[in-house]
C-alpha cells in the first residue's frame, strides 16, 4: 500500500507551523511482485576535497530517490569514525555530530525509502572494539547511529541479532 504523509511542527512557544513537503512510502509488497532498492557505500564524507564532493553526493541521493526505491541499503564507510581518531577529536558529541551530518544526505532519501545501516571498517564500531565500558569509541558509535538511524528490531517481522549488547542495547 503506498501512504501519503507531511510533517508539520511548531517550536515550543511560537505560534507559527511549519509546513514541510509531501512524501509516500510503500509498505512491502506482495510474494512475488517486482520491487527496487538502491545500494551505496563508503561515501566518506569527511574527506571532503579529496575524494568527497557534497553536491555530486546530494546530486547521486536525489537520483536514487527518483527511483523510489522500497528500500535503501547503505554498505558502510558512510560514518568515519576513524578520522576523529586520527586528529584525537573523538568524543561522543563529535561522534554524534558525524551522523547526524549524514541525515541530511540519507534524508533525501530516507524520506520515503527504508535506509538500512551496515557498519564499515571505518566507523569503528565493531563488537571487538568493546571493552566493556561506556567511555568507547564502539559504543559511542553503535549508540549514535541507533539515536538517528531507528533499525528495525527482530519480531515478527523483521529477523536479526536479539541479543542485547551491554550500555548499547540490540544493534
Amino acid at each position: 500500500t503506498k501512504y501519503y504523509y507531511r510533517v508539520n511542527s511548531r517550536k515550543h512557544g511560537l505560534t507559527a507551523i511549519t509546513n514541510r513537503p509531501e512524501h509516500s512510502f510503500h509498505t512491502q509488497r506482495p510474494a512475488g511482485s517486482t520491487f527496487t532498492f538502491g545500494v551505496q557505500g563508503d561515501s566518506h564524507p569527511e574527506r571532503s576535497g579529496l575524494m568527497f564532493n557534497a553536491d555530486l553526493y546530494a546530486l547521486n541521493m536525489r537520483n536514487a530517490a527518483a527511483e523510489r526505491p522500497d528500500f535503501y541499503v547503505a554498505l558502510g564507510d558512510d560514518f568515519s569514525v576513524e578520522r576523529l581518531l586520527d586528529n584525537g577529536t573523538w568524543s561522543a558529541a563529535t561522534i554524534n555530530q558525524l551522523y547526524a551530518t549524514q541525515r541530511n544526505w540519507f534524508g533525501l532519501v530516507g524520506h520515503s525509502s527504508p535506509v538500512f545501516l551496515v557498519n564499515g571498517n571505518h566507523e569503528q564500531a565493531a563488537r571487538y572494539l568493546l571493552d566493556g565500558t561506556p567511555d568507547n569509541v564502539a559504543v559511542w558509535a553503535q549508540n549514535a547511529r541507533n539515536l538517528y538511524y531507528a533499525q528495525p528490531a527482530p519480531d515478527d517481522f523483521y529477523s536479526g541479532n536479539g541479543e542485547p549488547v551491554e550500555h548499547i542495547g540490540l544493534l
